[in-house]
């Protein structure tokens, strides 16, 4: 770091990072979750409306995924 940035540097620049690092990722995050969440409740709504056909594809991703 530069000389008038040799306060931030040692333990202090990993807290400074990871907060600035944070804002950025909160931000990206802020503007795609909305269609993300859209998706998935249009799926959740669709697996509902199929009946046994629903259930079988709920149970098997599921599974799928491990939860």
């Amino acid at each position: 770091l530069p000389q008038f940035l040799g306060f931030f540097g040692g333990s202090r620049f990993i807290p400074i990072v990871s907060s600035l690092a944070a804002i950025i990722i909160g931000s990206f995050f802020y503007l795609i979750w909305p269609p993300i969440q859209n998706g998935l409740v249009i799926a959740g709504e669709q697996i509902a409306q199929m009946g046994s056909l629903g259930t079988f594809l709920y149970g098997f991703l599921l599974r799928l995924t491990g939860a």
